[in-house]
């Protein structure tokens, strides 16, 4: 009787020690699994942090464009306008030479 006693009180002292272990690595694991959702959390907010900054410089630089863009379209009404005095002078200077 006394060999089934202590047979059982080993058997419970083992099962009570495997859990106490197992439930310590559950938790040493869900600690882990928390650092590394953290530590992707906060990657992802560098990474979210950089494309902002990345997106507004893109931005800064779209707007630049189209601002010669509109400067260009100005400039094309003066050349036209350039052009047309010039074609005129041309004019000018054959009806002269004509006249010598």
């Amino acid at each position: 009787m006394e060999g089934i006693i202590i047979a059982l009180i080993t058997g419970l002292c083992a099962i009570v020690g495997q859990w106490i272990i197992s439930r310590n690595a559950s938790r040493q694991n869900d600690l882990k699994r928390a650092t590394e959702a953290q530590k992707r959390a906060v990657e992802q907010a560098v990474k979210d942090t950089e494309m902002k900054a990345l997106l507004k410089s893109i931005e800064a630089k779209l707007e630049e464009h189209n601002g010669y863009a509109e400067k260009f379209s100005q400039m094309t009404g003066r050349i036209e306008e350039i052009e047309k005095a010039v074609v005129g002078i041309q004019k000018e200077i054959e009806f002269l030479r004509k006249g010598e």
